[in-house]
C-alpha cells in the first residue's frame, strides 16, 4: 500500500514538473526567502545556467528590492494572496529586463512561500515607446499644417475628442475646452 502511495506521489510530482517546465512564463518558487524551484524559461530569460541560478539569492535578480522585501516580509498593507505588477529583473549580464510579475502566496509542506510567475514584456515596452514617439510626431505635424484635422467619438451623438488649430479656426472655436459643445 505504501509503495502505491509513493508511486502516485511520484507520478503527481512528474505531472506538476512537466506542467511547470512547459509553461510559457518563468516560474520561481521561493520558500523562506530562498529559491527552491524554477523552470527553464526563467533560466533562458535571465541568462543563467541551472547551477548558477541555484547558487544566487532571489534579491540578485530583483531590481525593486524594497518593494519585494516588503511583500516577502508581509509588510504590505494589502492582504490579497496574489499581486500583479510590472517590474524589472536583473539578468546575469547586469541588464534590466521588463517583466510582468504575478506573485502568489503559498504554503508548501507547512512553510510559507511565494510563487513568482514572470512574463516577458520587453517587446511590449518597446512597442509602447515607439507608439508614444509616433503620437508626438503626429501631433507636431497636425498642429503645424493648414488643414483641419480632428477625431470624434462614434455614435449618434459623436463628440470631438481631438482637434488641431486649423480645424478649430474653420469651426470658429477659440477655446479647445468648447469642442465638446460642437455637434
Amino acid at each position: 500500500k505504501r509503495i502505491k502511495i509513493n508511486e502516485k506521489l511520484n507520478e503527481s510530482y512528474d505531472k506538476y514538473k512537466t506542467l511547470v517546465e512547459a509553461s510559457t512564463e518563468g516560474i520561481i518558487m521561493i520558500i523562506n526567502k530562498e529559491i527552491s524551484f524554477f523552470n527553464m524559461y526563467i533560466l533562458n530569460l535571465l541568462g543563467y545556467t541551472d547551477e548558477e541560478f541555484r547558487a544566487i539569492n532571489i534579491y540578485d535578480i530583483i531590481f525593486e528590492k524594497k518593494k519585494f522585501s516588503e511583500i516577502f516580509d508581509g509588510k504590505q498593507k494589502e492582504k490579497t494572496s496574489v499581486k500583479n505588477f510590472d517590474s524589472k529583473l536583473i539578468k546575469k549580464n547586469g541588464e534590466l529586463h521588463d517583466a510582468f510579475i504575478s506573485l502568489s502566496k503559498v504554503k508548501f509542506h507547512g512553510e510559507d512561500g511565494f510563487i513568482l510567475a514572470v512574463k516577458d514584456i520587453s517587446s511590449n515596452k518597446d512597442v509602447e515607446q515607439e507608439l508614444d514617439q509616433n503620437i508626438e510626431k503626429f501631433k507636431a505635424i497636425t498642429n503645424n499644417i493648414d488643414i483641419g484635422i480632428f477625431r470624434t467619438s462614434i455614435g449618434r451623438k459623436g463628440r470631438f475628442t481631438e482637434i488641431n488649430k486649423s480645424a478649430m479656426e474653420i469651426l470658429a472655436c477659440s477655446d479647445p475646452q468648447n469642442i465638446n459643445n460642437i455637434n
